[in-house]
């Protein structure tokens, strides 16, 4: 009997919505106070950037994916590229598959978390039941995940489209408020400070991922990939900046200090009050698009950790039992799963965020590392393949993509280093006893 496939579903419309929906998450509603803290007016450019140095960094790996349209990304690109020692490219396609999904599966409960402050904000009976919130979220997300990639394309395409409308509303609304000598001195606390508010800001990219992660359930990806990626980065960067222009433009930017927690952790509803008194309308739009935005997060998160888990499975990284497809509604149901409950005992433990912060972003930026140099491998190891999409330049864009990768790793604390290297450690062990194992792929290949 035929074991079954994943279902190509996906055209452009729903990857770049799928898209759009994962990286419109928490972010710009709560981190446009602390970049603003950091570069003052100028953290606008630095929004801008992030999203500019995050598409250099997607066109490298959307090069492989029209190379290697398969589902995981990252993992499978490296088996591809890293040369002939089969000890090498299992090894690279194992780090670089663990840093993407402790990078994103982190990200599904902690979009969740968010999800209940937002609902007290609007129902405040419901305050002491932000945990259960954040559970039912997780299980909303699971649930639309396991029915297919269609329904869940299709569902995410319409909240996102809801999302769309309300920061619109939010933008046309504080537009006639805003005040240009907010603005001046643009570059308030000196010249380069604004590069680093960049590595913040990119906290508000990179679920993008989630596609190039489910390229075996997209239909002709060779020409829907870079459509749908480069297009969702440059619509996500012109809805940043229409939400950011008059947030700073409303709001001076030495009101967002922790000194003034209002502006500081829910600055869109702070401006609201400034340039829309009485006005509960607009306090209810932010906190209806800060809903939306996190549940779109967690969805395309949640499809971005289970291709991983599924890619690393298929392979033979992982137990073969996370490459099971459920044919019913073909979808990695193994997978699935395992995320799931995984993300229901962090999302159970809120007093876990920071940890989960903190170890997710570093993971996330060593699986982008992985993806660049399997790009340089792709153009020195793999004449043979010919992608139907190209970067210019070859090799060289592939540096221009680590400098951005590095730009985006200006603030990294001692403290997300340690943790991620905890994280790291434990991924190591796992690989060095599934190596010695001989099971899965490894079985295939003595040492």
């Amino acid at each position: 009997m035929k074991k079954a496939e994943l279902a190509k579903e996906l055209g452009v419309w729903d990857a770049f919505l799928l898209s759009v929906g994962g990286m419109i998450g928490g972010a710009i509603f709560v981190l446009g106070a602390q970049t603003a803290m950091i570069a003052g007016p100028s953290a606008i450019l630095a929004w801008a950037l992030a999203g500019l140095l995050m598409f250099f960094i997607a066109l490298v790996l959307v090069e492989q994916a029209t190379a290697f349209p398969r589902a995981g990304a990252i993992p499978a690109y490296a088996m591809e590229t890293f040369g002939k020692s089969f000890a090498v490219r299992s090894f690279a396609s194992f780090i670089g598959g663990w840093g993407s999904l402790i990078g994103q599966w982190f990200g599904v409960p902690f979009c969740a978390m968010y999800v209940g402050g937002y609902v007290v904000s609007i129902v405040p009976a419901l305050a002491g039941y932000e945990t259960v919130i954040t559970l039912l979220v997780l299980t909303f997300a699971f649930l639309l995940n396991l029915s297919g990639i269609s329904i869940t394309g299709k569902a995410n395409a319409v909240l996102t489209v809801l999302l769309i409308i309300l920061m619109l509303a939010f933008f046309f609304r504080g537009v006639p408020a805003v005040n240009l000598s907010n603005y001046s001195p643009f570059f308030a606390t000196g010249g380069l400070t604004f590069l680093q508010a960049i590595p913040i800001a990119a906290l508000g990219y990179g679920a993008w991922l989630s596609i190039l992660a489910a390229a075996e359930e997209v239909k002709e990806p060779q020409k829907t990939l870079p459509k749908a990626i480069g297009l969702s980065i440059l619509v996500t960067t012109v809805l940043y900046l229409l939400i950011l222009f008059p947030l700073y433009g409303t709001v001076n930017w030495q009101e967002f200090t922790p000194n003034n927690p209002f502006a500081f952790w829910a600055p869109l509803s702070y401006a609201a009050v400034k340039f829309a008194p009485g006005e509960s309308w607009v306090q209810l739009v932010i906190s209806l698009a800060a809903i939306l935005a996190l549940i779109t997060t967690t969805i395309a998160l949640m499809v971005l950790a289970s291709r991983v888990i599924y890619g690393m499975g298929k392979i033979g990284i992982f137990p073969s039992q996370c490459g099971y497809v459920w044919p019913r509604t073909k979808v990695p149901a193994v997978s699935l799963i395992v995320v799931y409950v995984v993300s229901m005992i962090l999302g159970a433990n809120p007093n876990w965020v920071n940890a989960i912060i903190i170890i997710g972003s570093v993971m996330y930026a060593i699986g982008f590392l992985i993806g660049i140099l399997s790009h340089i491998g792709l153009r020195i190891n793999r004449k043979d393949v010919k992608p139907p999409f190209r970067v210019p330049g070859g090799i060289a864009f592939s540096v221009i993509a680590f400098i951005a990768l590095a730009l985006l790793l200006v603030n990294v604390s001692t403290l997300e280093i340690w943790y991620s290297l905890l994280a790291v450690v434990v991924g190591v062990v796992y690989f060095i006893v599934r190596y010695a194992s001989k099971t899965g792929v490894f079985a295939k290949h003595p040492s």
